[in-house]
Protein backbone atom coordinates (compact mmCIF):
# COMPACT_ATOMS: atom_id res chain seq x y z
CA UNK A 1 0.00 0.00 0.00
CA UNK A 2 2.82 1.94 0.86
CA UNK A 3 4.18 1.54 -2.37
CA UNK A 4 1.56 2.64 -4.06
CA UNK A 5 0.95 5.78 -2.31
CA UNK A 6 4.17 6.77 -3.23
CA UNK A 7 3.49 6.09 -6.98
CA UNK A 8 0.07 7.94 -7.13
CA UNK A 9 2.35 10.64 -5.56
CA UNK A 10 5.07 10.71 -8.04
CA UNK A 11 2.59 10.12 -10.99
CA UNK A 12 0.88 13.54 -9.84
CA UNK A 13 3.82 15.57 -9.61
CA UNK A 14 4.66 14.24 -13.19
CA UNK A 15 1.08 15.26 -14.46
CA UNK A 16 1.54 18.83 -12.93
CA UNK A 17 5.28 19.09 -13.84
CA UNK A 18 3.96 18.19 -18.11
CA UNK A 19 3.40 20.96 -20.13
CA UNK A 20 0.88 21.07 -22.91
CA UNK A 21 3.46 20.76 -25.55
CA UNK A 22 4.79 17.46 -23.58
CA UNK A 23 1.11 16.03 -23.33
CA UNK A 24 1.13 16.50 -26.83
CA UNK A 25 3.48 14.93 -28.22
CA UNK A 26 3.03 12.03 -25.66
CA UNK A 27 -0.20 11.83 -27.05
CA UNK A 28 1.27 11.79 -30.78
CA UNK A 29 3.70 8.89 -29.67
CA UNK A 30 1.89 6.47 -27.43
CA UNK A 31 -1.63 7.09 -28.59
CA UNK A 32 -5.14 8.17 -27.02
CA UNK A 33 -6.18 4.70 -25.61
CA UNK A 34 -9.18 5.50 -23.44
CA UNK A 35 -9.96 8.51 -25.68
CA UNK A 36 -10.03 10.87 -23.38
CA UNK A 37 -6.66 12.27 -23.91
CA UNK A 38 -4.37 9.91 -21.62
CA UNK A 39 -1.60 8.59 -23.31
CA UNK A 40 -0.54 4.66 -23.04
CA UNK A 41 0.64 4.27 -19.93
CA UNK A 42 0.36 7.23 -18.30
CA UNK A 43 -1.57 7.52 -15.25
CA UNK A 44 -3.30 10.16 -13.82
CA UNK A 45 -4.92 11.08 -10.15
CA UNK A 46 -8.62 10.47 -10.39
CA UNK A 47 -10.65 12.30 -8.15
CA UNK A 48 -13.17 9.67 -6.44
CA UNK A 49 -16.75 9.49 -7.61
CA UNK A 50 -19.05 10.89 -5.12
CA UNK A 51 -22.01 10.06 -7.36
CA UNK A 52 -23.00 6.54 -5.84
CA UNK A 53 -23.48 7.79 -2.42
CA UNK A 54 -25.71 10.14 -3.39
CA UNK A 55 -27.82 8.44 -5.64
CA UNK A 56 -28.04 6.15 -2.48
CA UNK A 57 -29.19 8.34 -0.41
CA UNK A 58 -31.71 9.75 -2.95
CA UNK A 59 -33.22 6.35 -3.36
CA UNK A 60 -33.91 5.86 0.66
CA UNK A 61 -35.17 9.10 0.49
CA UNK A 62 -37.60 7.79 -2.20
CA UNK A 63 -38.64 5.01 -0.50
CA UNK A 64 -39.46 6.46 2.78
CA UNK A 65 -41.68 8.85 0.47
CA UNK A 66 -43.06 5.78 -0.79
CA UNK A 67 -43.41 3.94 2.41
CA UNK A 68 -45.21 7.33 4.15
CA UNK A 69 -47.30 7.94 1.39
CA UNK A 70 -48.44 4.17 1.21
CA UNK A 71 -49.02 4.44 5.23
CA UNK A 72 -51.12 7.57 4.60
CA UNK A 73 -52.81 5.90 1.71
CA UNK A 74 -53.62 2.83 3.83
CA UNK A 75 -54.70 4.98 6.77
CA UNK A 76 -57.05 6.84 4.91
CA UNK A 77 -58.64 3.95 3.31
CA UNK A 78 -59.61 2.61 5.90
CA UNK A 79 -60.85 5.83 7.89
CA UNK A 80 -63.08 6.16 5.35
CA UNK A 81 -64.29 2.36 5.28
CA UNK A 82 -64.80 2.65 8.72
CA UNK A 83 -66.73 6.00 8.33
CA UNK A 84 -69.42 5.78 5.85
CA UNK A 85 -70.94 9.25 5.53
CA UNK A 86 -67.93 10.99 4.50
CA UNK A 87 -68.21 9.03 1.69
CA UNK A 88 -70.17 11.69 0.00
CA UNK A 89 -67.32 13.68 -0.95
CA UNK A 90 -65.29 10.31 -2.07
CA UNK A 91 -65.57 9.46 -5.65
CA UNK A 92 -63.74 13.08 -6.57
CA UNK A 93 -60.92 12.67 -4.75
CA UNK A 94 -60.46 8.50 -4.02
CA UNK A 95 -59.40 6.06 -6.75
CA UNK A 96 -61.74 3.73 -7.81
CA UNK A 97 -60.23 0.89 -5.44
CA UNK A 98 -61.97 3.18 -2.59
CA UNK A 99 -65.42 3.83 -4.30
CA UNK A 100 -65.51 -0.06 -4.24
CA UNK A 101 -64.86 -0.28 -0.82
CA UNK A 102 -68.07 2.51 -0.59
CA UNK A 103 -70.34 0.50 -2.31
CA UNK A 104 -70.41 -2.64 -0.31
CA UNK A 105 -71.36 -0.46 2.83
CA UNK A 106 -74.16 0.43 1.16
CA UNK A 107 -75.94 -3.08 1.68
CA UNK A 108 -74.67 -3.19 5.50
CA UNK A 109 -77.01 0.15 5.78
CA UNK A 110 -79.83 -1.56 3.96
CA UNK A 111 -79.22 -4.72 6.59
CA UNK A 112 -80.31 -2.78 9.14
CA UNK A 113 -82.83 -0.88 7.72
CA UNK A 114 -84.80 -4.37 6.98
CA UNK A 115 -83.83 -5.71 10.69
CA UNK A 116 -86.17 -2.50 11.55
CA UNK A 117 -88.93 -3.95 9.25
CA UNK A 118 -89.53 -7.28 10.89
CA UNK A 119 -90.17 -5.63 13.66
CA UNK A 120 -92.78 -3.90 12.39
CA UNK A 121 -95.40 -7.20 12.32
CA UNK A 122 -94.10 -7.88 15.48
CA UNK A 123 -95.57 -4.69 17.14
CA UNK A 124 -98.95 -5.34 15.07
CA UNK A 125 -99.57 -9.50 16.12
CA UNK A 126 -100.25 -7.95 19.72
CA UNK A 127 -103.55 -5.76 19.34
CA UNK A 128 -105.14 -8.90 17.49
CA UNK A 129 -104.28 -11.40 20.85
CA UNK A 130 -105.95 -8.95 22.88
CA UNK A 131 -108.91 -8.46 21.16
CA UNK A 132 -109.56 -12.17 21.33
CA UNK A 133 -110.53 -11.92 25.01
CA UNK A 134 -113.70 -9.72 24.37
CA UNK A 135 -116.57 -11.80 22.69
CA UNK A 136 -116.39 -13.74 26.06
CA UNK A 137 -117.88 -11.26 27.75
CA UNK A 138 -121.20 -11.00 25.77
CA UNK A 139 -122.79 -14.70 26.69
CA UNK A 140 -122.15 -13.67 30.50
CA UNK A 141 -124.39 -10.43 29.35
CA UNK A 142 -126.72 -12.44 27.15
CA UNK A 143 -127.47 -14.89 30.72
CA UNK A 144 -129.34 -12.20 32.77
CA UNK A 145 -132.55 -11.50 30.19
CA UNK A 146 -132.57 -15.43 30.09
CA UNK A 147 -133.06 -15.91 33.72
CA UNK A 148 -135.38 -12.66 33.69
CA UNK A 149 -138.11 -13.63 30.97
CA UNK A 150 -139.36 -16.68 32.96
CA UNK A 151 -139.52 -14.53 36.35
CA UNK A 152 -141.94 -11.89 33.65
CA UNK A 153 -143.68 -14.97 32.71
CA UNK A 154 -144.73 -16.00 36.04
CA UNK A 155 -145.91 -13.31 37.18
CA UNK A 156 -148.32 -12.62 34.20
CA UNK A 157 -149.35 -16.12 33.95
CA UNK A 158 -153.45 -16.54 36.13
CA UNK A 159 -156.13 -18.47 35.23
CA UNK A 160 -157.31 -18.08 31.78
CA UNK A 161 -161.00 -16.87 30.91
CA UNK A 162 -163.17 -17.06 27.71
CA UNK A 163 -165.73 -14.96 26.14
CA UNK A 164 -168.77 -16.52 24.87
CA UNK A 165 -170.97 -15.33 22.16
CA UNK A 166 -174.40 -16.33 21.64
CA UNK A 167 -176.66 -18.20 21.54
CA UNK A 168 -178.11 -18.43 18.11
CA UNK A 169 -181.83 -20.02 17.45
CA UNK A 170 -181.60 -19.75 14.16
CA UNK A 171 -179.49 -20.80 11.20
CA UNK A 172 -179.40 -17.83 9.13
CA UNK A 173 -178.38 -16.17 12.44
CA UNK A 174 -175.92 -18.21 13.17
CA UNK A 175 -174.06 -17.53 9.97
CA UNK A 176 -174.22 -13.53 10.05
CA UNK A 177 -172.98 -13.60 13.55
CA UNK A 178 -170.11 -15.83 12.18
CA UNK A 179 -169.04 -13.37 9.37
CA UNK A 180 -169.56 -10.10 11.99
CA UNK A 181 -166.88 -12.15 14.07
CA UNK A 182 -164.56 -12.47 11.24
CA UNK A 183 -165.22 -8.78 9.88
CA UNK A 184 -164.09 -7.57 13.15
CA UNK A 185 -161.40 -9.63 13.60
CA UNK A 186 -161.88 -12.59 16.14
CA UNK A 187 -161.11 -16.08 15.41
CA UNK A 188 -164.20 -18.11 17.29
CA UNK A 189 -164.38 -21.89 17.58
CA UNK A 190 -168.52 -22.88 17.09
CA UNK A 191 -170.10 -24.69 19.75
CA UNK A 192 -173.10 -26.29 21.03
CA UNK A 193 -174.42 -24.28 24.57
CA UNK A 194 -177.14 -23.09 26.65
CA UNK A 195 -177.53 -19.12 27.34
CA UNK A 196 -179.20 -16.32 27.70
CA UNK A 197 -181.20 -15.06 25.11
CA UNK A 198 -183.38 -11.54 24.69
CA UNK A 199 -186.02 -12.20 22.78
CA UNK A 200 -188.29 -9.43 21.34
CA UNK A 201 -192.29 -10.70 21.99
CA UNK A 202 -194.49 -8.73 20.20
CA UNK A 203 -197.77 -8.04 22.79
CA UNK A 204 -201.51 -8.08 21.85
CA UNK A 205 -202.70 -7.59 25.59
CA UNK A 206 -203.29 -9.56 29.20
CA UNK A 207 -206.33 -11.03 29.77
CA UNK A 208 -207.78 -12.96 32.78
CA UNK A 209 -207.68 -16.91 31.20
CA UNK A 210 -211.37 -17.19 30.26
CA UNK A 211 -211.41 -14.02 27.94
CA UNK A 212 -207.97 -14.60 27.08
CA UNK A 213 -208.39 -18.13 25.34
CA UNK A 214 -212.34 -16.66 23.62
CA UNK A 215 -210.45 -13.78 22.24
CA UNK A 216 -207.24 -15.71 20.86
CA UNK A 217 -208.91 -17.20 17.80
CA UNK A 218 -209.99 -13.98 16.62
CA UNK A 219 -205.98 -13.00 17.04
CA UNK A 220 -205.13 -15.61 15.20
CA UNK A 221 -207.08 -14.31 12.24
CA UNK A 222 -204.94 -11.80 11.64
CA UNK A 223 -201.30 -13.10 13.04
CA UNK A 224 -201.51 -16.70 12.55
CA UNK A 225 -198.15 -17.79 15.26
CA UNK A 226 -200.59 -15.85 18.14
CA UNK A 227 -200.25 -18.01 21.76
CA UNK A 228 -200.93 -17.85 25.12
CA UNK A 229 -198.15 -17.05 28.06
CA UNK A 230 -199.30 -16.94 32.20
CA UNK A 231 -198.09 -13.90 33.89
CA UNK A 232 -199.28 -12.92 37.30
CA UNK A 233 -202.46 -15.17 37.30
CA UNK A 234 -203.64 -13.67 33.50
CA UNK A 235 -203.10 -14.88 30.35
CA UNK A 236 -201.04 -13.06 28.23
CA UNK A 237 -201.85 -12.64 23.83
CA UNK A 238 -198.35 -12.70 21.95
CA UNK A 239 -198.61 -12.38 17.95
CA UNK A 240 -194.95 -13.01 17.78
CA UNK A 241 -191.16 -13.79 19.16
CA UNK A 242 -188.28 -12.54 17.52
CA UNK A 243 -184.57 -12.54 18.31
CA UNK A 244 -183.55 -9.89 16.38
CA UNK A 245 -185.29 -6.72 17.59
CA UNK A 246 -185.17 -5.21 14.12
CA UNK A 247 -187.01 -8.06 12.43
CA UNK A 248 -189.66 -7.66 15.39
CA UNK A 249 -189.96 -3.86 14.50
CA UNK A 250 -190.65 -4.69 11.06
CA UNK A 251 -193.36 -7.37 12.01
CA UNK A 252 -195.29 -5.03 14.44
CA UNK A 253 -195.43 -2.16 11.38
CA UNK A 254 -196.77 -5.12 8.74
CA UNK A 255 -199.84 -6.00 11.62
CA UNK A 256 -200.20 -2.39 12.40
CA UNK A 257 -201.15 -2.05 8.50
CA UNK A 258 -203.72 -5.05 9.58
CA UNK A 259 -205.49 -3.30 12.53
CA UNK A 260 -203.28 -5.22 14.64
CA UNK A 261 -201.70 -2.86 17.18
CA UNK A 262 -198.87 -4.83 19.48
CA UNK A 263 -196.19 -3.59 21.89
CA UNK A 264 -192.52 -4.79 21.57
CA UNK A 265 -191.20 -6.79 25.39
CA UNK A 266 -187.86 -7.60 25.88
CA UNK A 267 -186.95 -10.54 27.70
CA UNK A 268 -184.83 -12.61 28.39
CA UNK A 269 -184.73 -16.36 28.60
CA UNK A 270 -182.38 -19.12 28.80
CA UNK A 271 -182.18 -21.61 25.41
CA UNK A 272 -180.15 -23.85 23.68
CA UNK A 273 -178.46 -22.92 20.60
CA UNK A 274 -175.15 -22.44 18.55
CA UNK A 275 -172.10 -20.29 20.64
CA UNK A 276 -168.74 -18.89 19.69
CA UNK A 277 -165.66 -18.83 21.63
CA UNK A 278 -163.90 -16.16 20.99
CA UNK A 279 -160.22 -16.29 22.03
CA UNK A 280 -158.67 -17.38 25.79
CA UNK A 281 -157.33 -14.71 28.05
CA UNK A 282 -156.81 -13.26 31.54
CA UNK A 283 -160.20 -11.72 33.15
CA UNK A 284 -159.19 -7.92 32.82
CA UNK A 285 -158.35 -8.49 29.19
CA UNK A 286 -161.84 -11.23 28.90
CA UNK A 287 -163.74 -8.61 30.10
CA UNK A 288 -162.92 -5.53 27.65
CA UNK A 289 -163.08 -8.30 24.51
CA UNK A 290 -166.58 -8.69 25.62
CA UNK A 291 -167.95 -4.91 25.90
CA UNK A 292 -165.98 -4.40 22.85
CA UNK A 293 -168.65 -7.46 21.23
CA UNK A 294 -171.74 -6.51 23.54
CA UNK A 295 -170.83 -2.46 21.50
CA UNK A 296 -171.16 -4.32 17.95
CA UNK A 297 -174.29 -5.56 19.20
CA UNK A 298 -173.59 -9.28 20.24
CA UNK A 299 -174.38 -11.04 24.06
CA UNK A 300 -170.80 -11.96 25.25
CA UNK A 301 -170.38 -13.46 28.33
CA UNK A 302 -166.71 -13.91 30.42
CA UNK A 303 -167.01 -17.78 31.28
CA UNK A 304 -163.63 -19.23 33.29
CA UNK A 305 -162.09 -22.01 31.30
Amino acid sequence: MADRDELSTENVEKTTAETPEETASNIAENGDIAGDGVGSGEIRAVQKQQRSGNAALLLGLLLLVALIGGAYFLVQSNVSSRTPQLSGDGPKRYSIDKVEEEVVDVPAVAAVEVVSVEKQPAAAKEPKKEAKPEPVAKPVVATKPATEKPQEKAVVAGPLYRVHVGPFLYVNDTKRAEEKLRKLGYQSEKIDGRGSVTMYRLLEGRYPADEARAKLPQVKMLAGDAFLLPEGGNLAIYVGSFSDQKRAEEYQKFLLKKGLNVTTVASDIEMNGKMFIVGEAVQAQARKIAAKLTDAGFKAVVVSK
